[in-house]
């Protein structure tokens, strides 16, 4: 598919409702919408903006779309987003990505009544983005950190696991979640604390220190900054002046920068600069970038466990989204190597070899066209039918090969038997000395057959049948000849049994050499494979290290500061979290060591 014909569906258009509420209130997936987004090829950097309903978070990401007019702002108390609302548009920035923006329907809206739908819708933004905006109006306050219940529950909601003997819980879910953004607008605060100036990223981290006590109060208080502490360790903070007047709010939509007050441009194109130039794109924990098909398998697999009343699970849905990745990849590879091997090759193949080293050539482009692809492929079971299936098409181009070479050496034979078939018909050889011009006429064709080229890998074998199908001719013609005496006449019946041996023996060989040849190429191409694989996981283990090393440091930060604050317990609790992080990041090290070992990495 071309880049134009995806940037040509509607998705790239306009803002579409990507998740909906049927007539029961129960959340669904508008498939027209999530099926034009899985044709997407390219990587796909999803920024998610939640918050309070009302509180301008359309206009942030028309921002980022570099628009006026996208997400429909609205100008009333009355919510104009339900649901999660999707919008593509061709990365302003990097090229290779597209930036898809997800705008979520305002939480906290009273006459919804229903605030487990808010959390569901929190924690489909959560999951889905690779950098989540929480908008909210004014200051950091406790006001606005009660708001954010929906983080407090984060582990009622979402699982990693549904293994009983997996070894990460709620407390490894900073290992899957985006980064953190908050946003804060109409701030009118001063940036000042302790009498010196500090960064809305400083005003974050101090809103988010802790009481120390055990009182009800200071439980209501610390729950929501433990948990955003916990579960968001990459986060940043940007605040915003009024953009101007009260009425400027009303038309957002039809006014340009030199319309809004100043200090309002300068802090959105701080935010717009940060989002489309410093945050990541959405990839796997191994480094794999997610493409349009990836998020639209993750996107049904937490909806559906949401409808059927279950909690969405990180490893369920990852492992569905591997299946039909892997299916992918396996399609993939074969339709690269018949490729390639239909333009590389020119039937029939004169020698066995060059079929052989054609089809390592191809397969080795195959394979790695598949490790590319591939998603967690366990025990290499993907890898295995890849390698299955292009062996089937391996032995059908051997077999093509074959059919090719036998035709145009039948065909060659045909074209050099006429001068018998006519001599026949002359009569030639029913006079006496016939049986020797028969003969002569045989050694002549078989002179001018091995003159002839492009006939392949059947030449041999070929012409040992041609000489076999010409024994109840030539016994005829012999016995006709008064001039060959009995004794010759049964050296030449000999001469010719020893012919017939001759294409047994070499019916033996070539089936021998067959094997010999089929043993070769399995025993090489698994030894290639193995060294692209090896390849492939050491640079998903560098990637999960690299990974798992940033929540680490992340962590110990936390530690640290919990100590700092006095909260002793916490940071104890914590250290085994840590020292639990450090022993599989052992683990990965040693298995990468060792040449990857052959599992899947997340799990």
């Amino acid at each position: 598919m071309s880049v134009m014909e995806y940037e040509s569906y509607r998705v790239f258009k306009e803002p579409l409702c990507l998740i909906d509420s049927d007539k029961d209130g129960q959340l669904m997936v508008v498939d027209d919408v999530l099926n034009q987004i899985s044709q997407i090829p390219k990587q796909l950097n999803i920024v998610a903006i939640a918050g309070l309903y009302r509180t301008g978070k359309s206009y942030l990401l028309n921002r980022l779309a570099q628009v006026n007019k996208g997400f429909p702002l609205g100008s009333t108390i009355e919510s104009k987003t339900k649901g999660i609302w999707a919008w593509c548009r061709p990365h302003p920035v990097k090229r290779d990505e597209v930036l898809l923006l997800l705008d979520t329907e305002g939480l906290g809206d009273i006459k919804k009544g229903d605030k487990n739908h808010d959390n569901w819708i929190f924690t489909l933004a959560t999951l889905l983005s690779s950098t989540l905006v929480y908008n909210a109006l004014g200051t950091f306050d406790q006001d606005t950190l009660e708001k954010l219940s929906f983080i407090t529950e984060m582990s009622k909601h979402v699982k990693i696991s549904d293994n009983p003997s997996s070894k990460k819980g709620a407390e490894d879910l900073d290992l899957y979640l985006p980064l953190f953004i908050l946003t804060l607008r109409d701030f009118t605060l001063e940036l000042v604390y302790n009498g010196r100036e500090i960064t809305s990223d400083e005003y974050l981290e101090e809103s988010l220190s802790l009481r120390t006590g055990t009182k009800d109060f200071d439980v209501k208080y610390n729950t929501p900054r433990i948990c955003i502490r916990k579960y968001f360790k990459k986060r940043k903070c940007f605040t915003f002046e009024r953009p101007g007047p009260k009425a400027t709010l009303k038309k957002l939509e039809t006014l340009t920068d030199q319309d809004l007050d100043e200090e309002f441009v300068e802090d959105s194109t701080k935010f717009t600069n940060f989002v489309l130039c410093e945050c990541l794109p959405k990839n796997l924990d191994n480094g794999q970038p997610v493409n349009g098909r990836m998020f639209a398998t993750l996107t049904r697999a937490y909806v559906s466990a949401i409808r059927d009343g279950k909690i969405p699970c990180i490893e369920s849905a990852l492992n569905m989204m591997a299946q039909i990745e892997n299916s992918k990849a396996v399609e993939a590879c074969i339709g690269l190597y018949v490729e390639k091997m239909n333009s590389m090759l020119q039937f029939p193949v004169p020698k066995d070899t060059v079929l052989s080293e054609a089809h390592h050539c191809c397969a080795k482009d195959a394979i790695d066209l598949f490790l590319k692809k591939a998603v967690y492929d366990k025990n290499h079971e993907y890898q295995r039918e890849a390698n299955e299936k292009m062996n089937v098409e391996y032995d059908n181009f051997k077999k093509q090969n074959e059919q090719e070479s036998e035709i145009r050496c039948k065909e060659a034979l045909v074209q050099l038997n006429m001068t018998i078939e006519a001599k026949i018909k002359q009569q030639l050889y029913t006079r006496a000395g016939g049986y020797g011009l028969y003969q002569q006429d045989i050694m002549n064709i078989k002179d001018e057959y091995e003159k002839l080229t492009g006939l392949g890998c059947k030449k041999q074998e070929t012409f040992l049948k041609y000489l076999e199908s010409k024994w109840i001719e030539g016994q005829t013609i012999l016995q006709a000849d008064q001039q060959v005496t009995e004794r010759e006449k049964e050296t030449e019946i000999e001469r010719q049994k020893a012919i017939a041996a001759e294409r047994q023996r070499e019916e033996v060989e070539r089936f021998a050499e067959i094997q010999r040849r089929k043993f070769e190429d399995e025993s090489r191409q698994m030894e290639e494979n193995m060294r692209q694989l090896e390849r492939k996981q050491q640079e998903e283990i560098k990637n999960l290290m690299e990974h798992q090393n940033k929540v680490l440091e992340n962590r110990l930060k936390e530690q640290e500061r919990l100590l700092k604050e006095g909260f002793n317990a916490e940071a104890t609790k914590m250290r085994n979290d840590i020292e639990r992080l450090r022993q599989e990041n052992e683990r990965i090290r040693q298995q990468g060591s060792r040449g990857g070992g052959g599992g899947c990495l997340l799990f």
